[in-house]
């Protein structure tokens, strides 16, 4: 029976960021042994967190799986452009305009 491994990613989160870029290398040494599920959530001390993790659920339920994971690659290299010294008091729309030009940029919108 595999053990499985449920991981919990915040996308504005800086360790959840670092642990993201560990991931192939853990998944390879470790990808027999375990089943690794991805959770994208959002913690409150993290206030763009949850434009992103809706974005990354849409993404999902639209484009799949695969695009999901490209978006969250892709807001994981751009983090600096939505975290709070970035956005300021930014607006719920300007919050929105960023994570849609990450997504676009990542090409799954």
């Amino acid at each position: 029976m595999t053990k499985e491994w449920i991981v919990f990613w915040d996308l504005q989160c800086p360790y959840s960021k670092v642990s993201w870029q560990n991931l192939p290398a853990i998944k390879e040494r470790f990808g027999a042994e375990y089943k690794f599920t991805i959770q994208i959530t959002s913690l409150a001390f993290h206030p763009q967190a949850f434009t992103a993790q809706c974005g990354a659920s849409l993404i999902e339920t639209v484009k799949g799986r695969d695009a999901m994971f490209k978006y969250v690659d892709a807001c994981f290299e751009n983090q600096e452009f939505f975290m709070n010294a970035a956005l300021g008091d930014a607006k719920k729309s300007e919050i929105a305009a960023v994570f849609a030009s990450i997504a676009e940029k990542a090409g799954v919108l």
